[in-house]
């Protein structure tokens, strides 16, 4: 008899198509009522967010990484997001709204929207386990981060770009970007103990020149800059246009024993209607034209509303803001405080406010120097002339018929407590017509510090006679 097995508690059943019918229906219920996990779209532009090079929908790519960032070198105009230079581009939710109010379907530039970090081992130095160590087998060092040039916006959004490493010592326009063309830079912070940027001429953490009407503001460094001329500790150089409201506290050192151009603690070199606004350095200078903030201003180049405590030493040239100040150039309310000296390669022209005043008119032959209600601390800086070169007596006379500058002791410079007061210095009122939505002259014993943005960056003296800036 064959095996027939028995069936406890089941009711045998025949399996019909009606059945069958029945069962891929519930089937079909049950799979409608599991969760559905649809991607977002969290600007509402009809693109969802995983291939949406714009979510926030102001014109900006967003970058997450270093490998995000290096992807701007593949397309400079920042209107698409490329993988390589073959790649046509992604554009997917690009959106901005132009000066008519209207939105476009474009992107403008880049944003950061995180802090990165070139140390990508996390082993505190930059080797050849760091993902841009681009390192050269001919000079058998790791060459770092290749510069960017751009002509795009780019915003950090306040982020941080940690340990930076570049070592290119005979290349020109040297720093995060190579060059920046005809847009805006803002809001983002160079630092870390690694930070590093080594090139040729032209060279700055941030930018090697910035060109072109370009707008720098917000921008934050600290770090090294060692160049062979025209280095700063934020740009290499500002040609026609602005840096505002930014700082640096970088050590920055020119190699060249012999070149007259400059490096400066922020720029290397201004010029053509180029401008150094509310800013302030608090690093170290070493060069042969040397200045706290700029190396040389030439032209129509204009500083102003900033301050200076960064030592400085100058082979040749010194300054306490700039260490070369061709005719057409301006300084106006400014302050210098850190010491300036001179190195052991040639006796040094040394001034509290700039280091050689070039009067050769030979292009701009109707052009002066006007250096206008600025100061220097005698006892600081331990200089008592505002200038370090010697000048013929007419142009030491067009040099005070066009300038308004005096100097004054480190308390007599803290004792006023609004602009244009007098009673402080001898025979003098300091600090003459400095405005004071952007001063803040705090009490009679502070120096006068920075608004920016309701921040206040006031320098203040150690106990050891240097100085830090603190933020009230």
């Amino acid at each position: 008899m064959p095996f027939k097995p028995e069936l406890h508690g089941v009711i045998p059943m025949k399996i019909t198509k009606n059945l069958l019918a029945q069962v891929m229906l519930l089937s079909a219920v049950n799979l409608l009522s599991l969760p559905v996990f649809a991607e977002t779209d969290s600007d509402g532009d009809g693109v969802v967010d995983s291939i949406d090079v714009d979510d926030d929908n102001d014109g900006l790519i967003e970058l997450y990484t270093l490998h995000d960032l290096s992807l701007m070198s593949f397309d400079y105009t920042g209107s698409s997001l490329k993988s390589s230079a073959e790649d046509p581009g992604s554009t997917e939710g690009c959106s901005y709204t132009g000066e008519d109010g209207l939105s476009e379907p474009a992107c403008t530039g880049y944003e950061l929207m995180a802090d990165v970090d070139f140390d990508t081992n996390a082993n505190g130095m930059i080797d050849m386990g760091d993902e841009f160590c681009n390192y050269s087998e001919t000079r058998a060092v790791c060459e770092g981060w290749i510069p960017v040039y751009l002509y795009a916006d780019f915003t950090g959004n306040g982020h941080r770009i940690s340990n930076l490493y570049i070592d290119r010592p005979d290349d020109f326009y040297i720093g995060f970007f190579s060059k920046f063309s005809s847009h805006k830079l803002s809001n983002v912070e160079f630092s870390g103990a690694l930070t590093s940027v080594t090139g040729g001429y032209y060279v700055g953490i941030a930018v090697g020149s910035s060109i072109n009407d370009s707008r720098l503001s917000g921008i934050r460094t600290e770090g090294t800059v060692t160049a062979y001329s025209k280095s700063g500790g934020i740009a290499g150089g500002i040609s026609s246009g602005k840096l505002s409201a930014s700082s640096s506290k970088a050590h920055v050192i020119s190699t060249n024993p012999t070149s007259t151009s400059g490096s400066g603690g922020i720029v290397g070199s201004v010029w053509g209607d180029g401008i150094v606004e509310t800013s302030f350095s608090e690093g170290k200078v070493h060069a042969v034209y040397a200045g706290g903030i700029t190396g040389n201003l030439d032209g129509y180049a204009i500083l102003r509303n900033s301050f200076s405590v960064a030592d400085v030493m100058g082979e040749y040239f010194a300054g306490g803001l700039t260490g070369n100040m061709r005719a057409g150039s301006t300084i106006e309310n400014s302050l210098a405080l850190g010491v300036v000296a001179g190195g052991d390669y040639y006796r040094a022209g040394l001034g509290g406010l700039i280091g050689f005043v070039d009067t050769d008119t030979q292009y701009l032959p109707l052009l002066k120097i006007a250096v206008t209600h600025s100061h220097w601390a005698t006892d600081t800086t331990q200089q008592s002339k505002p200038y370090g070169n010697e000048l013929e007596p007419r142009d030491q006379l067009e040099f005070y018929r066009a300038s308004s500058s005096e100097p004054a002791t480190l308390s007599e410079l803290e004792c006023p407590e609004q602009a244009s007061e007098g009673g402080c210095a001898s025979d003098i009122r300091l600090y003459i017509g400095w405005d004071e939505s952007l001063w803040d002259f705090g009490t009679s014993n502070q120096l006068p510090g920075l608004n920016l943005a309701g921040t206040v960056y006031r320098p203040v003296q150690t106990m050891d006679g240097s100085f830090d800036v603190v933020t009230e």
